[in-house]
């Protein structure tokens, strides 16, 4: 399980994408904080007659609180969203 806070963050990216057109942050770039919630469970797994070593599934849920965010204006983030899946290592 992992949190997440983020406060006094602002959208733009022109200073990190190392372009020269720098434009000064304003009060209306900053935007709202945000605190996120995750979680992960997995079972690691062998099985000798498939000659499977250090297998996995797992279920994950991202945003578990539904948390209304946006890393840039105008463009939301999901909502809560669930994974499954798997890996599988053969020998």
């Amino acid at each position: 399980m992992d949190m997440q806070h983020l406060r006094d963050l602002y959208q733009g990216t022109n200073r990190r994408s190392g372009t020269f057109n720098f434009t000064p942050l304003t009060r209306i770039d900053k935007l709202d904080d945000i605190t996120l919630v995750n979680a992960r469970l997995s079972y690691r797994f062998d099985y000798r007659p498939l000659r499977l070593s250090d297998s996995e599934v797992f279920l994950a849920v991202n945003n578990i609180f539904n948390q209304d965010y946006e890393y840039a204006k105008g463009y939301p983030m999901p909502g809560t969203t669930f994974f499954a899946g798997f890996s599988m290592k053969f020998k």
